[in-house]
């Protein structure tokens, strides 16, 4: 990240007092954030977290979710709306990020600077 002047700084610090943002989704990694981002399109944020937990643990990395299928997917997210593109693309998304960082980076902005366009709605 490029250093910021004083006065730079200044501004940042205040701004991200003033307008920090929590999420209504549940997540604990960059992957994961993403995973929901993708199931939370026309669906509740209540929805979505009913369903993580025991995505999350199926699919704990790009690579996990790299080698499993759509369909092997699916069961998890059914009760989601548009199940079967969403679980497409959680797979899609693992493949793109697995080839392009072989799981060396966790980064927010790795993951969404290599994601589908389907999912880069956060």
């Amino acid at each position: 990240m490029k250093k910021l002047s004083k006065t730079s700084e200044n501004i940042f610090n205040e701004l991200y007092s003033m307008y920090t943002v929590e999420s209504f989704l549940t997540f604990s990694k960059p992957w994961e954030l993403l995973m929901a981002t993708i199931l939370s399109a026309q669906c509740t944020d209540k929805r979505v977290n009913l369903v993580t937990p025991e995505l999350f643990k199926f699919l704990p990395t790009p690579k996990k979710a790299s080698l499993e299928s759509q369909k092997t997917i699916e069961p998890y997210i059914k009760t989601v709306n548009y199940y079967h593109t969403k679980a497409l693309n959680i797979h899609k998304n693992g493949i793109i990020i697995d080839e392009k960082f072989k799981g060396s980076r966790n980064s927010i902005c790795c993951i969404l600077s290599c994601s589908t366009s389907q999912s880069r709605s956060i």
